[in-house]
């Protein structure tokens, strides 16, 4: 059991904003406040990063080869830092857009949904087959949280009455965002 709540504790505070910034360089060359501008206009209400937060993100991606930054002069001033992505870059933003959230709301809020916009925006996958990959995998942690509930031996661990309140309160979330999946998310997507 404790393998599994590090497991899923690792997976939530997998959720950073450097897949935004790889994202909004796939479509092309830009300075950081353009990027930060983008991504208020975009994302704006589904992460809260402050224009600071963004700005050491790129020095984070860049120092991991993931984005280069190019001084651009301009005549009689500084010159401004142009980012762009580069062929690693690209292959970790492309393999992150293929996964599907943990299912947390959390990451479902943060993840899934940049992944929606990301796939539509860039046209570079269905969004229709993110969802149905997200519901797949929501579908599959609710069959086997109630799988594990069922076949608690009386008297265990599992059967102790808080840890069953806590697989029923988490049994309750998942079904709520496969509802929220099902519903909303698919009014929104076309294909579905």
């Amino acid at each position: 059991m404790v393998h599994r709540i590090t497991k899923i504790k690792h997976q939530i505070s997998d959720a950073r904003p450097e897949f935004i910034v790889l994202g909004f360089l796939t479509a092309g060359s830009t300075h950081g406040y353009d990027l930060y501008r983008q991504f208020e206009l975009h994302l704006g209400r589904v992460w809260h990063i402050s224009q600071s937060q963004l700005y050491a993100t790129l020095k984070r991606l860049e120092a991991r080869a993931l984005i280069l930054g190019t001084i651009l002069s301009e005549s009689g001033g500084p010159g401004r830092r142009s980012f762009s992505l580069t062929g690693s870059g690209r292959l970790r933003f492309d393999a992150w857009l293929e996964e599907a959230s943990a299912s947390s709301a959390r990451m479902i809020r943060l993840e899934f949904v940049t992944r929606l916009f990301f796939a539509e925006f860039l046209s570079k996958r269905n969004p229709a087959e993110l969802l149905k990959a997200q519901v797949a995998k929501v579908e599959e942690e609710l069959r086997q949280l109630e799988r594990e509930l069922k076949v608690a031996p009386a008297g265990s661990a599992a059967d102790d009455k808080f840890n069953r309140l806590g697989t029923s309160f988490r049994l309750n979330q998942l079904r709520a965002l496969l509802a929220w999946l099902k519903s909303e998310v698919s009014l929104n997507i076309p294909g579905v």
